[in-house]
């Protein structure tokens, strides 16, 4: 009989523990699955703080087990992809497999990514996950995805190191900077285009997109005739294009060049010699 209630109370014991366990657990799981209880220790006071908790509240990105979100730190290519495709809720996927991804955390993400045009590898066979990914680069994915692009590089021009940014990244980086996505450092006017982003940075940047997803990027007007245009004699008074108008001097031993706005004034006085219309 005593042996009989020794089991009893030991399984009862044994019952008891599996129960505070499970509870416990699912007390874990259910905290972990609320990303807006986290706070990360080390974003507090930071200029970021503000996306930087937005993000996390959303899911779109988590601290590390330690209790910090180190938002100085650099990011991976496949991070920031996870992070780009959350942001904007990509799911298409269509099995593309690199080398390197075949057995990544990120393989799907990153399946994702290039299924939706938003991404290349760095070959035809490797994407290299997690490498560091560089401002220029972040701009380029963003751009793919925004599909927006800028041939005119004046914002780019702007900045001291315009120069260094790559020769495939340039109308990428340029229509992301006229979208208002991204800016350079005033510090020192500099873009950084080689630099690593930040996750700070990265978290920003894709702020930004998702808060303004229809940005008006200016078109700079092409080149035409103006009043400060210098226009030259031509053969036998033959009318000189240079866009659908038309600007023509006849020509005069007095006269070889003018701008537009003198040749409309002297084509009050001399109608003969030109011709502005």
């Amino acid at each position: 009989m005593k042996k009989i209630i020794a089991i009893i109370l030991s399984c009862g014991i044994i019952t008891s523990n599996i129960v505070i366990a499970n509870a416990s657990n699912k007390m874990y799981a259910e905290e972990s699955s609320k990303p807006n209880m986290y706070k990360s220790s080390d974003i507090l006071g930071h200029w970021a703080y503000n996306q930087i908790n937005d993000f996390m509240n959303k899911g779109y990105i988590n601290g590390y087990p330690d209790g910090t979100f180190r938002p100085e730190n650099s990011i991976t290519r496949a991070e920031f992809v996870k992070i780009l495709n959350k942001t904007f809720n990509l799911h298409n996927s269509s099995g593309v497999v690199f080398n390197d991804t075949k057995s990544h955390w990120a393989k799907n993400e990153i399946d994702i990514a290039v299924t939706n045009g938003v991404c290349r590898g760095t070959s035809d066979t490797t994407f290299e996950p997690d490498a560091p990914i560089t401002r220029e680069q972040a701009a380029k994915m963003i751009a793919n995805y925004k599909r927006i692009t800028d041939t005119h590089h004046n914002k780019i021009n702007n900045y001291g190191d315009g120069w260094a940014v790559s020769n495939w990244a340039k109308d990428a980086v340029e229509s992301i900077l006229e979208a208002g996505y991204m800016n350079g450092y005033s510090d020192n006017n500099t873009f950084r285009p080689l630099n690593n982003i930040t996750r700070a940075e990265a978290v920003v940047t894709l702020g930004r997109v998702e808060n303004n997803p229809h940005p008006v990027i200016p078109v700079p007007p092409k080149p035409g005739i103006t009043d400060d245009t210098i226009v030259y004699t031509t053969p036998k008074g033959k009318s000189y294009h240079l866009t659908k108008d038309c600007v023509a001097l006849k020509r005069s031993p007095n006269i070889s060049s003018m701008t537009v706005r003198q040749a409309k004034q002297q084509g009050k006085t001399d109608p003969c010699n030109i011709c502005i219309r």
